[in-house]
């Protein structure tokens, strides 16, 4: 599991309940410290079955005995067998035997001694090998949900940005933020961490153990937070705060920077920076494909722009952010999505999902404190891979 260091606790003044205002006063969430496609089978060819050796031509018979006359013409030679046709290509050729060669003909009686026949002359040919079948490609990895990939115009441009800490001016304020550039070329998905009260970027980026579990190929970004009216460095409430104009102008740097899968754009966030994963998609809802809020809340706000998919977690020993701020956020989303009442067997390990929704909605429950359980950084890839 991983485990942050706590902030003090501050008081949270919101409600996640489906449908109040953009407009509501904004909330502050309790704080809480800062805290992955399988390979194609190789193609296979069956060499063409190799042509049977033709038979060899039978002798000529001997021409008769003549008391008189002259020598009897020999026989003539047996012809040529038949090459065996070739087997085809990538199955198992039926090669037809060469055909034995044909008698020779009685010598003419006449004045003489008849003289032998010749024995047939020339062998049947020996049938050609059936030609190999040529090897099948080798399959393509499996990229997690690469199939209907919107590749950004970074994809085609030249050098990119390395990892490391960059700043981005949005309206008149420098912004700061984390990068992990993505290890190909290939359309890949962009990911935003976001951390929790008083933390900054370089304290969450890799929490989640994206690089490693989609093997490079992912970008990841992890914004920096500032300070929210005297209530420490963290993020803002509804769809019209300065952090969600933030995320937008970070997903057009990054189409343009690197090769980005547009439809693969997901929000992740621990503790306050799980209200603002949960914000992201409410904001962003046609922009992101899904969001994971881990011993989060909200969003805050009544109207948001669509069905997401999500992930919630969250621990029932919690005290730093309690239950309630999960189940808020979860019982919002199953109305933006849709959802019915059943919880069903999720194939992500720790969660449950709920049917009949337009998108998928995971609920995580878990008897731990505020921490990232382990089961989420294992789980994250496949929720992904669920929620294009």
């Amino acid at each position: 599991m991983t485990r942050f260091a706590l902030l003090p606790a501050f008081i949270l003044a919101a409600s996640a309940t489906a449908c109040s205002s953009d407009e509501d006063p904004a909330s502050t969430p309790n704080s809480g410290g800062t805290n992955t496609a399988s390979g194609g089978s190789a193609g296979s060819a069956r060499g063409g079955t190799s042509g049977a050796s033709g038979t060899s031509g039978t002798s000529g018979t001997s021409g008769s005995s003549s008391a008189t006359g002259g020598t009897g013409n020999g026989g003539s030679g047996g012809s040529s067998g038949r090459a065996g046709r070739a087997g085809r290509s990538n199955s198992g050729g039926s090669s037809n035997a060469g055909n034995g060669g044909g008698s020779g003909n009685a010598g003419n009686n006449s004045s003489g001694t008849g003289n032998g026949g010749n024995g047939g002359s020339n062998t049947g040919g020996t049938g050609n090998g059936g030609s190999g079948g040529d090897s099948g490609n080798a399959g393509n990895a499996g990229d997690m949900g690469s199939a209907g990939a919107a590749p950004s115009d970074g994809c085609s441009s030249g050098s990119k940005p390395t990892d490391g800490h960059y700043t981005i001016t949005v309206g008149s304020t420098e912004r700061g933020y984390e990068l992990v550039a993505s290890s190909t070329n290939d359309p890949v998905p962009l990911v935003f961490e976001f951390h929790g009260a008083g933390g900054d970027g370089s304290g969450i980026i890799g929490a989640f153990g994206l690089e490693a579990s989609l093997g490079g190929k992912v970008v990841l970004i992890a914004p920096d937070g500032v300070d929210q009216g005297g209530n420490g460095i963290g993020w803002g409430s509804g769809n019209n705060n300065p952090d969600i104009d933030l995320v937008k102008a970070l997903i057009e740097r990054a189409k343009q920077d690197h090769c980005i899968d547009s439809s693969r754009i997901y929000a992740i966030g621990f503790s306050w920076g799980g209200w603002m994963a949960s914000q992201t998609a409410c904001a962003l809802g046609g922009a992101i494909a899904g969001f994971a809020s881990v011993e989060g809340g909200g969003p805050m706000g009544n109207s948001c722009a669509g069905p997401v998919a999500g992930m919630v977690v969250h621990g029932t020993a919690d005290t730093a952010e309690p239950i309630s701020s999960g189940i808020a956020t979860r019982d919002k989303y199953k109305t933006i999505d849709g959802c019915g009442d059943t919880l069903g067997a999720s194939t992500i390990a720790g969660c449950q999902q709920y049917s009949g929704c337009t998108k998928p909605l995971l609920w995580c429950q878990h008897d731990g404190e505020h921490y990232i359980p382990d089961f989420v950084n294992e789980g994250l890839p496949g929720f992904f891979a669920l929620s294009p």
